[in-house]
Order: structure tokens, then sequence, then C-alpha cells
């Protein structure tokens, strides 16, 4: 089976958590997840996005894939470069099997321009990401 992956990370406030979202598309239909990571730099949520596409991908029975993503960096660190901004053993692990699934399997990766509206999946994936950290958002008295 053929699948289309988007993922996505967000961050609102530069202090804060960050979210990430992933939507697999195959034959009119959908699957997806979405999550939170407390402490974790932008880029980590970016690269667990597609990985948790990927891995969910996988889980529904996909065998060749395309992950759309606007992350250059994560682009980059899957392609062996920027192996400097591995110090993060989460973000290092995220990036370590996303190469292996690169490098095994039929895993195409694209780059989409961000907050385009030019690619629906990645505009409703950085939806639901930003989505996931509005709901701890404290709510305004007046």
């Amino acid at each position: 089976m053929h699948v289309d992956i988007y993922s996505d990370g967000s961050r609102l406030d530069p202090a804060g958590p960050v979210g990430w979202a992933c939507e697999v598309v195959s034959q009119g239909r959908r699957w997806y997840a979405s999550g939170l990571l407390r402490s974790a730099s932008i880029i980590l949520a970016e690269a667990h996005a597609a990985h948790q596409g990927v891995a969910l991908a996988l889980r529904v029975g996909a065998i060749d894939l395309d992950l759309f993503l606007d992350a250059q960096v994560v682009l980059d660190l899957v392609a062996g470069r920027s192996q400097h901004l591995l110090t993060d053993p989460a973000l290092a692990t995220c990036v370590s099997q996303l190469q292996q699934w690169h490098t095994t399997i039929p895993l195409r990766l694209h780059k989409v321009k961000a907050h385009t509206g030019g690619c629906s999946g990645n505009t409703w994936v950085d939806g639901e990401a930003r989505r996931v950290l509005q709901v701890l958002r404290p709510r305004r008295r007046g």
C-alpha cells in the first residue's frame, strides 16, 4: 500500500513545550497522531513528528511511503548532514531510525513550503500541532 505522510512540529512560546502532529493518507483513508513534548527543541518536535508518521504508516501496512515535511534541518539530518545538531539523545534516536527506514524501505522525503497553504496535508498537521499547544494556554479571565 502506498501512503503519503505529512508531519510538523510547532512551538508557540520560545520557552514553552512543543507540539507535533502527523497524518497518513492512503486511498481516501486517514490516520493521524499528535502529542506534546514538554522539554524539547523545535527540531526534535519536527523529527519526532516525522518518526511517528512513518511508524504509524508501517503499522497500518504501508510498504511505499512519501514523507512531506517543512523542516529542512530534518531532511539534512536524515541525509547525514548537520550531524553537529545531534547532541540530544532523543533527536539522535529519531534521526537514526528515520535514516534506517530511508535506506531499507521505499521512503521518499519531500520538502514543502511552511505555512503557505500550498500543501493541504502540511497545513492540517501544522494546525493540529498548534492545537495541542493551545489546550495548555491558561485562559484569560475577563
